[in-house]
């Protein structure tokens, strides 16, 4: 050990402890081995654990070793779920009295603590968190009974039905780890028991928000013109060459692509003479999608939607991909239109309503384009109905389905709030319901 870490570990232990230290600063002899361990790897293998306030649960002798050393390589941090002050201690005995030597003293008196503090805790539980036997949390349990420290209990708290996995999320700089603790504040008791990445919380953010909202308010109400069905679309028996524009955004994975063959022959039969289809799509199986809406419709365009809020990492290429197809069929033949532009911008994501959603500008885009005042457009795919939004600001009637009834709810619920303050007042009554027993008069 060279001159510089011997002057670190004579100041050792620190004087101070954290919150969640329960065992204190480990020996000086083991740090010392710590310390060399980690200066020989350049980084500190094992991650971090904190609470979703960012108080350090386990790693204090790792946090401290990194920075005495000033590794340039960042901590690795898993931020944990919500938890109670008991599960948060009894964690840390968990993971610490496994690899830390304790004598037999010290793990009786950590023991007795345990006990004095929840004795109804069973002797089963506790000896798995303490890392010891039944028989040695009972001898400890006997002994307290005896003195008087604790109550002798007829009946002890069991497990829960076994252990399960702890909730965390894995992060690798200091703003990723924030994003973390946020996410893991807002949901609360709902965190699945399960790794994660913060992407993946914070969708089950936006999706717990998102849930909220629809259910703090659903109006049983829809907009003139426009009709929502929690119907499949195949269901949906509409009046052959009624719709000007079908609108929408089928699933991308390959298992999905039997739906593009039907949607091709339900826009044949829904669309009038020259009417479109244009459709979001997906790159990786964008030859199958165009065969199959080949067999129906023409094809007349693909627009690119560029994404200019990150690019996705597609990994079966090993690349990063910024845009998205929209592809352009129409019925017979198509009649051109000014102001179509094969570039379409995507400057900002709108996941408040959908992990799919789109942007609604780019809807209006394509809305306006395609139709005319009056007409009718179709979204037999509707998710959060955005296309519908848009159908509706520019004085296009609109019938949009989707085989999801929380999305029908979205759907209401954001026709709702678009006419709070129109000047029509109230919205035309509207219905969700099967469509597969009537049809649907558009003309």
């Amino acid at each position: 050990m060279n001159n510089e870490n011997q002057m670190i570990l004579d100041n050792y232990p620190p004087q101070d402890k954290g919150m969640y230290q329960v065992l204190g600063w480990m020996p000086k002899s083991e740090f010392a081995a710590l310390l060399q361990s980690i200066q020989q790897q350049q980084q500190v293998q094992v991650p971090i654990i904190q609470d979703c306030d960012g108080n350090i649960l386990d790693g204090h002798h790792r946090q401290l070793a990194h920075s005495i050393l000033k590794i340039k390589e960042p901590l690795k941090v898993q931020t944990v779920g919500q938890m109670t002050e008991n599960e948060k201690r009894r964690f840390v005995l968990s993971v610490n009295l496994v690899r830390r030597q304790i004598s037999r003293q010290e793990r009786r008196r950590i023991i007795g603590n345990e006990l004095r503090s929840d004795p109804e805790m069973s002797n089963t539980q506790l000896a798995e968190i303490c890392g010891t036997t039944k028989k040695t949390v009972r001898s400890v349990r006997d002994e307290l009974v005896a003195k008087g420290e604790i109550p002798r209990m007829e009946r002890t708290r069991r497990r829960n039905g076994g252990t399960y996995p702890l909730p965390h999320i894995l992060t690798q700089n200091k703003r990723t780890t924030g994003r973390a603790q946020e996410a893991m504040k807002q949901l609360g008791d709902d965190v699945p028991r399960k790794s994660m990445t913060v992407r993946d919380a914070e969708g089950l953010v936006r999706r717990k928000q998102r849930e909220q909202r629809i259910n703090s308010s659903v109006p049983n109400q829809c907009l003139k013109g426009v009709k929502l069905f929690h119907s499949d679309f195949r269901d949906l028996n509409m009046t052959d060459q009624s719709v000007r524009l079908v609108i929408t955004d089928p699933p991308y994975a390959k298992s999905a692509l039997p739906l593009w063959e039907d949607l091709g022959k339900f826009a044949a039969r829904i669309l009038a003479p020259g009417g479109v289809l244009v459709s979001y799509s997906g790159i990786s199986h964008l030859p199958q999608i165009m065969s199959a809406l080949a067999k129906h419709l023409e094809y007349v365009w693909t627009i690119s939607l560029l994404i200019d809020t990150g690019k996705t990492y597609i990994r079966h290429i090993g690349g990063r991909g910024g845009w998205r197809p929209i592809v352009v069929f129409a019925k017979e033949a198509y009649q051109g239109r000014q102001g179509f532009t094969d570039i379409r911008w995507a400057h900002k994501k709108e996941k408040d309503f959908h992990d799919w959603q789109q942007p609604l500008d780019v809807s209006r885009d394509l809305v306006e384009i395609f139709t005319d005042p009056g007409e009718m457009v179709c979204d037999p795919f509707s998710g959060s109905f955005t296309n519908g939004i848009a159908a509706y600001e520019l004085g296009r009637r609109f019938i949009g389905c989707d085989i999801e009834e929380q999305n029908v709810r979205i759907g209401q619920h954001r026709l709702a709030e678009v006419i709070k303050d129109a000047k029509e007042g109230k919205a035309i009554a509207g219905e969700i319901k099967p469509a597969a027993s009537q049809d649907i008069k558009t003309a």
